[in-house]
């Protein structure tokens, strides 16, 4: 097996100047799932067997052996694991795209972005569960660029960007402390019970989608003042457009676009709420990534064109990525996903995915964030500002008193 290609543009920034790197970490009930996993992991991920040159921009897929690294057996939290993981078997940009490190209970699998996402995470958690299995026969990635790459040319570009001034915006805090750190990597999370979400019913929580967004907004805005829109952009898994004899092939490590999500001038949370849920049912049921897609891609296919826009600084961009629910059996107690940055961005990130294991259905959210002016006490106080919206919305409240309420919560704590 020795087979290769270009290196896709979308691949190009998670590999160079915008190195991104994701994690899953699994707690396991049975010391002896560790290599069974393991030996899945190496089988069906193909990272691991991946190469990028990055001089002549080439991907290569070759056999490789691939070894577990060793994690300390008192690291006992999935965030511990994690930290432990990017300090110590950090993947890098050429010849090991991914690594998985694991001690008897918990096993970290940790990949360059350009090569999986939350989609695949799911493929990955579903696939490892399954008493039956066969190796499944590994090539080189597809991108969504190049299946979709007519599709994407001949859609007209529609603005996308975290900078126009109709989405929402956060603003950085000038503190000297205020630098993020390499050294003291944090985890920003909370974890919500399934039915404290306020509009739970039957389990199942409505428009969560639309709730994580509405709760983005309304607490950055409660911690700036802009004055600004109501909107944010988010990732949308775009294998829910393909023949089902494909959208679970292991060659879509990546398949995964952009939509924007807003509503305007609502008064009341019920009206924020239902008009963000129309806006992502209308962008979702159209393809707009697509059209996104094309538009984000203009300076590289068409530099110069003018359907671009060059939008002033803004303050910081909102970006959601709700990945949907990793359901477990009863080999699996836990799970925790992680997203780090290593370059600095224009948005702060909301991760948001549930953890269903028997009785237990948890909401995990995460607060992502690599740029001048964040630090992790202002990334943790907009996250509880975010939960507290996520319990304890209202729908006939006015928009503005419930951003009032937000800011006096924000000063008592």
């Amino acid at each position: 097996m020795s087979t290769q290609r270009p290196i896709c543009i979308m691949e190009t920034g998670y590999l160079t100047s915008g190195q991104c790197y994701i994690q899953m970490a699994l707690k396991v009930k049975n010391s002896s799932l560790i290599e069974k996993y393991s030996k899945k992991f190496f089988a069906i991920c193909t990272p691991f067997h991946l190469n990028a040159n990055l001089e002549n921009m080439t991907l290569k897929l070759e056999s490789k052996n691939n070894s577990l690294i060793k994690m300390p057996e008192e690291i006992s939290s999935l965030d511990t694991a994690i930290k432990w993981s990017l300090e110590n078997a950090h993947p890098n940009s050429t010849n090991n795209l991914a690594t998985l490190s694991a001690n008897s209970k918990i096993i970290v699998y940790n990949v360059n972005h350009a090569f999986c996402d939350g989609g695949m995470f799911k493929q990955i958690f579903d696939e490892l569960q399954k008493s039956e299995f066969t190796e499944p026969k590994l090539n080189l990635p597809l991108t969504f660029f190049s299946t979709y790459v007519d599709k994407i040319k001949s859609a007209e570009p529609h603005i996308l960007s975290p900078k126009n001034p109709k989405f929402t915006h956060f603003q950085p805090i000038k503190e000297e402390n205020s630098k993020y750190s390499d050294d003291n990597i944090e985890i920003v999370f909370s974890e919500i019970n399934a039915e404290d979400v306020f509009n739970y019913e039957n389990g199942h929580i409505n428009k969560l989608t639309a709730i994580l967004t509405a709760s983005m907004i309304l607490s950055a805005k409660a911690l700036s003042d802009y004055n600004d829109g109501y909107g944010v952009q988010a990732a949308i898994d775009v294998r829910r457009y393909m023949d089902d004899n494909i959208k679970s092939s292991w060659d879509l490590n990546f398949h995964s676009g952009n939509i924007g999500i807003d509503c305007e001038k609502p008064k009341t949370i019920k009206e924020l709420i239902d008009g963000l849920d129309d806006k992502l049912k209308y962008e979702i049921k159209n393809e707009e990534w697509l059209n996104h897609t094309h538009y984000l891609l203009l300076p590289f296919l068409n530099p110069g064109d003018k359907r671009y826009i060059n939008f002033d600084d803004y303050g910081l961009g909102l970006y959601l990525t709700q990945m949907g629910m990793f359901r477990a059996n009863e080999d699996i107690s836990d799970i925790m996903i992680n997203v780090n940055q290593e370059n600095n961005v224009d948005c702060i990130v909301l991760q948001s995915y549930s953890f269903i294991c028997g009785n237990k259905n948890i909401l995990r959210n995460h607060i992502i964030f690599r740029k001048t002016g964040i630090n992790s006490n202002l990334a943790k106080r907009y996250l509880n500002l975010i939960d507290y919206c996520i319990k304890n919305f209202k729908l006939d409240s006015d928009v503005h008193e419930f951003i009032s309420l937000l800011k006096k919560i924000n000063k008592e704590n």
